[in-house]
Order: C-alpha cells, then structure tokens, then sequence
C-alpha cells in the first residue's frame, strides 16, 4: 500500500506541468503630486537660505494657510501704515 501511495505521489509530480517563472512586476513611477517640490526659505534672524521641500499638495495647503494669515493681519490692522500720527 505504501509503495503504491509513492509512486502515485511521484507520477503526479512529474506529470503536473511547470509554473511559469514569475516575473517581477515594475515599480509604477511616482505621480506628479508626490515628487517633492523645494523651495529656498530664509528663517527670520538668519541671513542664510534654508531648503525645504514638501509634495505640491502640501505646499498648496501651507500657501493656502500663510494667505489666510496675511488676510487676517490686514484686515486686524485696517489700513494703519506705521507711520506716526
């Protein structure tokens, strides 16, 4: 019973077909919003330039952000110049 049970083990193993190899599939190129975009930026006491990079998306929401905040000085400021009175 036993050699009977191997030799249907080993038939089946040399009758069954190869796989075919498996061939590695391409990494997909990074989309246009991921590549990073740097920017040169000078801190505030600091006369040298600081790169910074962020994704197009990021940048965008950090624009949005530092827009927003130049709106909300001129409109708390009205129209004062600094001048003196």
């Amino acid at each position: 019973m036993f050699m009977l049970l191997l030799s249907a083990a080993l038939a089946a193993q040399t009758t069954a077909p190869e796989a075919p190899a498996a061939t590695p599939t391409p990494t997909p190129t990074p989309v246009a919003a991921e590549k990073p975009v740097c920017r040169k930026e000078v801190p505030l006491g600091s006369i040298m330039a600081k790169r910074t990079c962020h994704s197009k998306a990021e940048w965008a929401a950090i624009d949005s952000a530092n827009a927003g905040a130049a709106e909300n000085a001129r409109r708390i400021n009205g129209g004062r110049t600094g001048a003196p009175r």
